[in-house]
């Protein structure tokens, strides 16, 4: 019960996941990724980004789980798509592969650290674009 009225607290607000409901798109920002073929034939993406710690989850012993950080999508109009949390499951550690449209795409990271906070990134049919957003 506590959940439920904490998440139609959050939609009553206004709240929501990631980043705005648009954004400018401009062309000064940089384009990133390194594409190669993907096995399952689709255009896919997946943002290896800064490491997060997550003390919620984990063992007292192995201490807390460290867990890619999150990043929105939007088309290249500026629309928003879709807020990737970047990991599926309770205990995995790591980033979210995700199935697009061939296209542009800009990308807003949830904690950019030193890294461009907003970026381009091109799929093309058939390969799975990968951007490292490590230290």
């Amino acid at each position: 019960m506590k959940v439920f009225a904490v998440l139609l607290c959050a939609l009553l607000s206004g709240c929501v996941l990631g980043g705005p409901e648009r954004l400018e798109p401009s062309a000064s920002y940089p384009t990133l990724g390194l594409r190669r073929v993907n096995r399952r034939g689709d255009s896919a993406l997946v943002v290896l980004t800064f490491p997060m710690l997550d003390y919620n989850v984990g063992h007292p012993e192995d201490g807390p789980l460290v867990r890619p950080t999150g990043y929105t999508i939007y088309d290249a109009q500026g629309r928003k798509l879709q807020y990737v949390r970047n990991y599926i499951g309770a205990l995995d550690t790591e980033p979210t592969i995700i199935d697009l449209e061939p296209g542009r795409y800009l990308i807003l990271l949830e904690k950019p650290e030193r890294h461009p906070p907003v970026f381009w990134v091109d799929l093309e049919p058939g390969m799975l674009t990968e951007v490292r957003i490590l230290r």
